[in-house]
């Protein structure tokens, strides 16, 4: 029934089928009610995807957190089999959802197709036709080819994204992101652009992070961020893990600063937590937190720190 729910949304039902659906939903008000819940997601998804984004915590989280800031008294819960049905359909329906696509046509060259998946407020992953695997995290945009037929294999990125490119040497990978040119041959590595700057993490093997007439080499374990406003490239340490939440589900701090921490979780949970000291700013925390929930986070950093947690307006404070 979900794929058939899928078409109705998307305009490609035949009479009879929409004939069907509309008779379905009439039936009865729990086929209405799943039926709203579906386009609903439908309609959030917005852009379309190669594939369903895997399952992400982050909305669990902000609706965990909200659930615990109202004063309501009870909160309903679905039974296991009503979350997997409606699990199903929001898969279903994004993995049915119909690609973007845009035909290029130059004289005397072969066609192009480009492609464009857009994750929304989930993670999205996907393989290229090299092999090539991507993690999205939400908010982003991936531009490719459906085939690497020029002798390079180029993407183009807005937002964030893991990268696990497949080797080739005789046909380089290039992800072009926020004016920044990032070009390897099979490697691992984490790409950020966000307003103002891009950040390059590599992970495993060799980077070439170049913008204008600049250019530098990147591997195992180093770092650079490039600032619209200066073309100067500066090769750092990568002195933690967090970049690599929204595809682990975990926090990995090894002396971490604890603003990059607080960074980081107002990304993941969507909140706005905020230092209350400024000499909190030259806190470190060595840590993992695997699976846990942002007040049980927020707990155990007060409590390493001897800090008071308090909640202001739409503020959350540490002091």
């Amino acid at each position: 029934m979900y794929g058939l729910l899928a078409k109705y949304l998307a305009d490609a039902c035949t009479p009879e089928e929409r004939d069907s659906v509309e008779a379905w939903i009439t039936d009865s008000d729990a086929n209405a009610a799943l039926f709203e819940q579906v386009a609903m997601v439908w309609h959030e998804a917005g852009q379309v995807h190669h594939e369903a984004p895997s399952i992400n915590i982050d909305t669990a989280w902000k609706k965990q957190l909200q659930l615990r800031r109202q004063a309501a008294p009870a909160v309903h819960r679905l039974k296991p089999r009503r979350l997997l049905a409606i699990a199903a359909a929001i898969v279903v329906l994004l993995a049915a959802a119909v690609i973007v696509k845009l035909t290029i046509q130059q004289p005397g060259k072969p066609q192009i197709v480009m492609q464009y998946l857009q994750s929304t407020t989930d993670t999205a992953m996907i393989t290229l036709a090299d092999g090539s695997s991507i993690v999205l995290n939400k908010q982003s945009t991936l531009s490719y080819p459906t085939e690497f037929t020029d002798s390079i294999r180029k993407v183009s990125l807005q937002g964030e994204a893991f990268f696990s490119v497949a080797a080739n040497t005789a046909q380089p990978f290039v992800i072009e992101a926020n004016g920044v040119t990032i070009r390897v041959v099979g490697t691992a590595f984490n790409v950020k652009t966000t307003a103002g700057k891009t950040e390059v993490i590599v992970e495993e093997g060799k980077v070439l992070v170049q913008k204008k007439k600049q250019a530098i080499a990147l591997i195992k374990g180093e770092k650079t961020t490039v600032y619209d406003t200066t073309a100067a490239l500066q090769i750092d340490r990568s002195n933690n893990a967090l970049h690599q939440y929204y595809r682990s589900k975990v926090f990995v701090c090894d002396n971490t600063p604890l603003p990059d921490l607080i960074s980081v979780l107002n990304e993941a949970y969507g909140v706005q937590i905020v230092l209350g000291k400024a000499s909190l700013a030259d806190l470190r925390i060595t840590t993992t937190f695997n699976d846990a929930s942002l007040d049980d986070i927020l707990n155990i950093i007060a409590l390493t720190f001897e800090l008071r947690l308090s909640r202001q307006s739409n503020k959350i404070v540490l002091e």
